[in-house]
């Protein structure tokens, strides 16, 4: 393999901040030795021996982050083909048909991981499931179900359709073992990623026994699941609500938990639960603390709607293509530039992508850490609606309304932690990226 070592560790530094699209291309003179098994290396040429091929996989370990290695010939190697045969490369995504959740899909998948989604489609939508994941209909609150699962006993595959994916067919039993081709194994899956839950702030107040019940039960319920299944690899979804009122910005790991709703309580025990669990289990975790997830998948692959959305970017989206009459703004006299509130908007394609180097972290790391993910950028309500009324030429009407009790005037992330830990960065969180990408889902409807 003729490809310079430096080319590689530039690859693996741009893949650090960016996607890399490249497809493989047929090269005749590295053509697999037999027609019906796809090879996990080619392009050696014959004069250059056992060396370089041993340098090969050694650059293979050093750079994991390399979706594609260009060899000499103008051909490329799919990464994809050698992560699909590792034995730390099966998923189950739980909430993988959600709008956070399917943008996660397609960076697990663009990784080389096989992936299993296991949702009940209370929120989630058959048009985000991907052809190439497995998918599951089932509830964290089924044990029975969730536990077959766990260990690869029980599933139904997606057709091809809209989005990458497509409805489940009707009484399909293909089976997450069979789409994901690890029958007979003593474990199923090397890492969940979790993020079903009950998420509206208000509601969580008035209806706080359907929240323990999802949201923490639901934990216990997936946690017991793994351990009996020998999963040891979670990384979850939590959230910027186990703040409560921010006494400093901008907001840090080591800022004072005291969530002001249920919802951000529930968040806040789960953390507690997997600390406990870690210790007497081994489970090893990360939980991820969003602050305002928005935009859509650059691509455009993933672009079905959230539902039921109560989010400021969304709203703009949703009066911009006439499915609500105006956007209330909930004051103007904050102590801001524009007098409007200010928070921290994280793109769902950078939360994607800090899932996947969550994953990569425990996959060499048991431990059990907590880290921020925001875009350490504060973006206020006028700021986005008039990016908004530029990037789709429409008027978006708006009328201001009494300020929200409870509402402070900033809430920005500290993500330096993730920074580190995780050698991530929010790459596609500036207001431009958040709206268009936003308008090109929205607009297509």
């Amino acid at each position: 393999v003729g490809t310079p070592m430096a080319l590689l560790r530039h690859l693996g530094t741009r893949h650090a901040h960016q996607s890399l699209r490249h497809e493989a291309q047929p090269v005749d003179r590295y053509r697999a030795a037999t027609a019906d098994t796809e090879p996990v290396v080619v392009g050696v040429h014959p004069t250059q021996g056992v060396a370089k091929l041993l340098e090969f996989f050694a650059i293979l370990l050093e750079h994991m982050l390399v979706r594609t290695l260009i060899v000499d010939a103008g051909c490329t190697l799919p990464y994809a083909s050698v992560m699909a045969q590792s034995p730390r490369s099966r998923v189950l995504v739980v909430g993988g048909a959600g709008y956070i959740g399917s943008h996660v899909v397609k960076e697990l998948l663009a990784s080389g991981r096989e992936v299993t989604v296991y949702d009940n489609l209370s929120s989630g939508l058959t048009e985000n499931l991907f052809a190439e994941a497995a998918f599951i209909q089932g509830d964290i609150l089924d044990t029975e179900r969730l536990y077959a699962a766990m260990k690869g006993e029980a599933g139904s595959a997606p057709e091809a359709g809209a989005g990458g994916g497509g409805a489940p067919e009707a009484g399909s039993s293909v089976g997450a073992l069979e789409a994901g081709g690890r029958a007979g194994a003593a474990v199923a899956f090397d890492a969940v990623v979790h993020l079903a839950a009950l998420k509206a702030a208000g509601e969580s107040m008035t209806e706080p026994e359907r929240y323990a019940h999802n949201n923490i039960t639901g934990t216990i319920n997936l946690l017991n699941a793994m351990t009996a299944g020998g999963v040891a690899t979670l990384v979850f979804s939590s959230s910027a609500a186990v703040y409560g009122e921010p006494q400093y910005l901008p907001v840090d790991e080591n800022h004072p938990t005291n969530p002001t709703n249920f919802y951000g309580f529930t968040k806040l025990e789960i953390e507690r639960l997997l600390a406990w669990y870690h210790h007497l289990r081994g489970v090893r975790s990360v939980s991820l603390r969003y602050f305002n997830a928005a935009g859509y998948d650059p691509e455009g692959v993933v672009s079905g709607l959230e539902q039921n959305p109560a989010n400021l970017l969304p709203l703009i989206m949703e009066v911009a293509t006439g499915a609500r009459g105006e956007l209330s703004i909930f004051g103007d006299d904050y102590d801001t530039p524009d007098g409007t509130g200010v928070r921290d908007y994280i793109h769902v394609t950078d939360l994607a992508q800090a899932h996947v180097r969550a994953i990569e972290k425990l996959e060499h790391d048991a431990q059990h850490v907590t880290l921020n993910l925001g875009s350490e950028v504060g973006i206020s309500v006028t700021e986005m609606l008039e990016t908004a009324r530029r990037v789709t030429g429409r008027e978006i009407p708006a009328r201001v309304v009494a300020r929200r009790r409870g509402d402070p005037a900033r809430l920005v992330a500290s993500a330096s932690r993730a920074r580190e830990a995780l050698n991530w960065r929010a790459q596609f969180s500036d207001v431009e990226t958040l709206v268009s990408t936003s308008w090109n889902a929205y607009r297509s409807r």
